[in-house]
């Protein structure tokens, strides 16, 4: 899964099936069962040692939502197969490694007590 920022410009990077191929792109934001694409403005894309690093700007108008998931879909045009097909999360907050996405939702135990009693 990847992590996208409420914001116009976005970058992922991600390993293809298929080396080299330049890919097309499908976003669809998950709640709304609805195809994105078309909200991007401008995409680039580019390949070095195995990983594509794909920048996409969106419309000022049309940013992605803040908790909301999207399917991120990279495909050969010409011959219609999926080169790369994962998840996008968008979310503003930065310490990635403290959240978690059912943050709030489950309390974790720190009391640390294993003692057993053997009868």
């Amino acid at each position: 899964m990847h992590i996208i920022k409420p914001i116009q410009s976005q970058q992922i990077k991600f390993i293809m099936r298929t080396d080299g191929v330049p890919p097309n792109f499908k976003i669809i934001d998950e709640s709304q069962n609805k195809d994105i694409t078309s909200d991007v403005q401008t995409a680039t894309g580019g390949y070095a040692d195995g990983i594509t690093t794909f920048n996409m700007t969106f419309k000022a108008d049309k940013l992605p939502v803040e908790g909301r998931f999207y399917t991120f879909t990279g495909y050969n045009a010409s011959t219609g197969e999926t080169l790369y097909k994962g998840r996008l999360f968008c979310t503003a907050q930065t310490d990635f490694d403290k959240y978690t996405v059912n943050q709030n939702v489950y309390t974790e135990e720190d009391s640390f007590n294993n003692e057993f009693i053997l009868l």
